[in-house]
């Protein structure tokens, strides 16, 4: 298939309908959920901004989980700061929600933020956070715990859901990584197949290894198991790392996934590579290494993010990878055997008019209702947002200038807020059934551009189809 690239396409006419009418602030884009002859269409308030007091934190990655237990997910923030004095102290942010749509349809927002700070004693570098339940023999309402990867003191800490008093952690502990491995990426799987409690998968920023750490007592005490320090062979650092079933021909029932990321800054191309790494699961904290899924003709690329999601099928064995320096996204289809389309059969989508725009973070969601696996991508340069819904077939309806397919998560007051957004997550914040977005957003300290969280509430629209 060939690269996707940006082109001229009218606006579907609006229709009113739908929950609610959205404020003209909002801008919808063309849609693909069927309602008679009818579609359903995201559509987004306008930019709602959370900072924290800091002028000079720096957010990065996110998670979310219901971690109060109300019902309603909540949104974890991975913090470091403050940059202006070269202290690197940081610590995670949890934003609260505080529920359900009122009576006009309005999200009540969050709750003002806590901060859980990793170490004051030493330089920790936050970067990555993920959110699972790691101590099922102490907490038994199984609560989500956090896991952050702190770069500068190469370690992994660990944040305790309080069941006493849900949405509090306790005091952090933490798990020293070898030196030098800057951890990066982070996610948590059953990774050892006890079918117990969460195991943690760490990739380094400087090393082509990943990082297995096993939960040893289902209490939240981890260790770096025999083989659990795998090395990719690519050459280039591993930098994240994404967990699922994408070789059910393994022993395990998890495997892993990593972007091969030469850091090579600022942009000088061509990369060495633009592959990722397959690690299947053999049991036992045993892994089968293999690339696949690189390269598009002559013009090889870095992937710097990935997210799994159900492309074409059930099963969410399927890749989307943002490409580094410039502004595209890889679709990779796994077949759910370890064997992923590669080269130029990958379909490669231009996401934003300028070729040479840096594209950052990348999720998976559902955004107009459907069952169809959505995307979204942040634009850092033009303080955006991209999104590509899906089709269903490994297809996505394609993304045009005229579309609506950019969103702005830039404050519409104050510019100062919302600008650079780096991370993305997709989370349906008001339960309504569609996916609404939340982006970390490093901003320009030295120029007052302020880091902040932007959130796009998601009204869909009714709509006739797209001309």
């Amino acid at each position: 298939m060939m690269m996707r690239q940006l082109n001229g396409a009218g606006l579907p006419n609006t229709l009113r309908g739908g929950k609610m009418i959205v404020a003209a602030t909002a801008v919808s884009m063309a849609a693909t959920a069927s309602l008679g002859q009818m579609v359903k269409v995201p559509s987004f308030e306008k930019p709602r901004i959370f900072s924290d007091t800091e002028l000079i934190f720096q957010p990065y990655g996110m998670t979310s989980a219901d971690f109060d237990n109300d019902g309603y997910p909540d949104v974890v923030v991975a913090v470091r700061g403050p940059l202006l004095t070269g202290d690197a102290i940081s610590w995670i942010l949890l934003y609260r929600n505080l529920g359900e749509d009122d009576e006009n349809g309005n999200w009540p927002g969050f709750a003002a933020p806590v901060r859980y700070f990793l170490d004051t004693d030493i330089s920790t570098e936050a970067i990555q956070v993920a959110a699972g339940h790691v101590d099922p023999n102490l907490d038994f309402l199984g609560l989500p715990d956090v896991v952050v990867s702190a770069a500068d003191s190469d370690q992994v800490y660990l944040f305790r859901n309080d069941s006493d008093n849900p949405g509090s952690f306790f005091q952090p502990t933490f798990f020293q990584l070898p030196s030098g491995y800057h951890p990066h990426g982070i996610t948590l799987g059953d990774f050892g197949n006890d079918q117990n409690s969460f195991d943690i998968a760490v990739a380094s920023a400087t090393s082509d290894t990943v990082i297995f750490l096993q939960n040893v007592d289902g209490a939240g005490t981890f260790v770096i198991p025999d083989g659990g320090a795998v090395t990719l062979g690519t050459g280039v650092p591993a930098r994240g790392v994404v967990a699922g079933e994408f070789d059910t021909t393994g022993a395990g029932p998890l495997d892993a996934m990593t972007p091969d990321w030469p850091s090579v800054l600022p942009c000088q191309l061509p990369f060495v590579n633009d592959s990722v790494s397959l690690l299947r699961n053999d049991g036992n904290f045993t892994f089968t290494v293999s690339q696949d899924a690189g390269g598009c003709g002559d013009t090889p690329r870095a992937y710097r993010s990935l997210a799994k999601g159900a492309f074409d099928g059930p099963q969410a064995n399927d890749l989307a990878a943002t490409v580094e320096c410039r502004a595209f996204v890889d679709i990779i289809l796994g077949n759910g055997l370890g064997m992923f389309s590669s080269n130029c059969s990958t379909d490669r989508y231009q996401v934003h008019p300028d070729i040479n725009s840096l594209v950052d973070g990348v999720a998976t969601g559902h955004l107009n209702g459907g069952t169809k696996t959505d995307i979204v991508v942040t634009v850092s340069d033009s303080h955006e947002v991209a999104i590509l819904l899906g089709r269903g077939n490994g297809d996505f309806q394609q993304p045009t200038p005229d579309s609506g397919y950019l969103f702005s998560v830039r404050d519409l007051n104050d510019p100062a807020f919302g600008t650079g957004p780096r991370q993305v997550i997709v989370v349906d914040l008001d339960q309504d059934g569609f996916g609404d977005i939340v982006t970390s957003n490093v901003g320009e300290p030295s120029l007052f551009l302020r880091p902040s969280i932007t959130v796009l509430i998601n009204k869909f629209l009714v709509t006739s189809p797209p001309n």
